[in-house]
């Protein structure tokens, strides 16, 4: 039986009824996909997660990379056109790793259009020092940070926005993460690291895609414990 578990604390009754009603949706497919093959549930997972978060009333700006998968990032509800204006400032991250360009060959600028965009170069062999790469970045806030396709096991990427890391890291709103179609070996530690997502209640996932072959998976999650961070991209929500 679903309880919501996300403190109310700070956080607006109508956005708060809205991270519920979508962390409830995300339970509720997770629940029914839990005997499913992993390539099956890893197939309905983008348009059962676009479909949970369906109802939001914000701005998204879609668009895709030459990977041909499609990422995200909410608007500002209070952000103009122009850059650089009172309270439009946005930082982007973008890391790529191995010199893919699949990212870099984006016109982000135009995308993006008021945020700052920071491209960093990793190597998948050493993707344990992600963390301390955004910690030594010279910003309290990521307003959007995009992590690239690697090579190595994604999921092991993915556990440097969790437990102790979180409270490591500056603070980081949006995340659109890449994930390759994990090897056999790897299947339950991609599955317990989405669970344990969910469970610490600091982000929210709300989007996802995958190209054409099914290899490629995109996830985009919004951070819901800073309030600078709901106070930008979570204002004005509700789910009817």
């Amino acid at each position: 039986m679903y309880s919501c578990t996300i403190p109310f604390e700070g956080k607006d009754p109508n956005v708060f009824g809205y991270l519920c009603a979508v962390d409830r949706c995300v339970y509720e497919f997770f629940k029914d996909t839990e005997h499913d093959k992993f390539e099956l549930m890893w197939r309905k997972l983008p348009d059962s997660l676009n479909w949970c978060s369906t109802n939001a009333q914000m701005s998204v700006t879609k668009f895709t990379s030459k990977k041909e998968v499609v990422m995200f990032k909410v608007k500002n509800m209070m952000e103009r056109k122009k850059k650089n204006e009172a309270g439009d400032t946005c930082t982007a991250v973008v890391i790529s790793f191995d010199d893919d360009r699949s990212l870099k060959d984006i016109d982000l600028e135009r995308v993006l259009k008021t945020c700052t965009i920071h491209h960093i170069d990793l190597s998948s062999s050493r993707v344990q020092g992600l963390a301390n790469v955004l910690k030594s970045f010279n910003t309290e806030v990521i307003d959007l940070l995009i992590v690239g396709p690697s090579k190595a096991s994604s999921y092991l990427l993915f556990q440097q926005f969790l437990g102790q890391y979180y409270d490591y890291l500056p603070t980081v709103c949006q995340v659109n993460f890449a994930h390759s179609l994990p090897r056999a070996r790897e299947e339950n530690g991609f599955m317990e690291s989405i669970q344990r997502l969910r469970s610490e209640k600091k982000f929210l996932l709300i989007g996802a895609s995958k190209d054409r072959t099914d290899m490629h998976l995109n996830l985009f999650f919004e951070n819901m414990d800073e309030q600078y961070c709901r106070n930008r991209y979570f204002r004005y929500l509700s789910y009817f």
